[in-house]
């Protein structure tokens, strides 16, 4: 149901691996492996939903829509997280931890020679042949190659799964207008979804090209798959380079927004217009933090200011579309959505 970058999928019968798509049909035995940048969700039959995070292999081994029975899960490397709105029971096999789930949401996470399991909503039984702990929310159990599981408790249970979370896109093609034809073909390739050619078009620009603008477009590419650790770190970079950046503070905004830190995001936010009042980042990272402080009317009065300063930004029409939505206002909304598609129909936010 949502894939980024590249994603591939081995039926039981088969030996070569094909390309996922959206709404690909996944069958008993199938198994899935997310590449590197990229991440996917699954929807199950069951009605739980899988988020796969980058550098993950996993079957689906067993998956059954019966409230009462088991469903069966094998992860061999990298990360998962399970949602459902009801509880689920679920048997979760890596190579050095096991799981049995009765509950609506926990993750697991593979590395070299160990795995981990945390909880966040229900009871779970993590076990290998060294011996077994009994995990509540809040806590996780890791078990090392011939150890046994070891457990604690998670002081901020959600910082396990960051690469899960979504990170709103603020940086248009046309924000980059002025930058190197390699920069802008990279933006053109994520305006388009297609973060693998994008991410590809940033790795042939040599060193000495990259400024303060590549990093903050790779910081933004980054955190679209979840990466918001080596987000982070390139937007950071790119205030080393250029403590002025607008565009990096307002990524910095939209990370503190995605993971509640509301009045950092704020700060970030409201320096990034105080250092480029007409930037279109600047701006739409302001409107998230404010809405996420619960002023919307002061969000969507900065977007339409935005949009009279960038008219011509399909970006800023989508999230104003958004903010008219959000405030009860249809025809408004219907307007502005139409707008961004005018302007630049290929672009998935404004479809959306």
């Amino acid at each position: 149901m949502s894939i980024t970058g590249s994603v591939d999928v081995q039926s039981s019968d088969a030996e070569t691996w094909n390309a996922a798509s959206l709404d690909t049909r996944l069958c008993e035995g199938d198994t899935i492996r997310v590449g590197e940048r990229s991440r996917a969700a699954v929807a199950l039959v069951n009605d739980a939903v899988l988020r796969i995070d980058q550098n993950t292999a996993m079957r689906l081994v067993d998956i059954t829509p019966q409230e009462e029975e088991t469903s069966l899960l094998d992860v061999f490397s990298g990360a998962i997280q399970s949602f459902s709105r009801k509880p689920k029971f679920l048997r979760v096999s890596t190579p050095y931890l096991n799981g049995s789930v009765e509950g609506t949401e926990f993750a697991v996470r593979v590395d070299d020679d160990s795995a981990a399991i945390t909880v966040f909503e229900g009871v779970v039984m993590a076990a290998n042949d060294q011996g077994e702990v009994a995990l509540n929310p809040g806590e996780s159990a890791q078990a090392a190659n011939g150890q046994a599981p070891q457990r604690s408790v998670v002081v901020r249970p959600r910082d396990q799964v960051q690469w899960a979370l979504y990170y709103p896109s603020i940086l248009s093609a046309s924000a980059l207008a002025d930058a190197s034809p390699a920069l802008r073909e990279a933006a053109d390739a994520a305006a388009k979804g297609d973060t693998g050619a994008a991410f590809s078009a940033l790795d042939r620009i040599p060193p000495a090209g990259r400024d303060a603008d590549y990093l903050a477009l790779r910081a933004s590419l980054l955190l679209s798959v979840g990466q918001v650790d080596a987000a982070r770190a390139d937007i950071e970079a790119a205030l080393a380079q250029d403590a002025q950046s607008a565009e990096a503070h307002a990524l910095r905004s939209v990370i503190g927004v995605a993971q509640n830190e509301r009045e950092a995001a704020l700060a970030d936010a409201r320096r990034a217009v105080e250092l480029d009042p007409g930037s279109s980042a600047a701006n739409i990272a302001l409107s998230y933090a404010l809405q996420a402080n619960l002023q919307l009317d002061e969000a969507r009065s900065v977007l339409l200011a935005t949009v009279e300063q960038q008219p011509n930004d399909a970006l800023v029409w989508a999230r104003l579309a958004e903010l008219h939505l959000a405030l009860g206002d249809r025809k408004a909304a219907t307007a502005a959505a139409r707008r961004a598609v005018e302007l630049q129909p290929g672009l998935s936010r404004t479809q959306n």
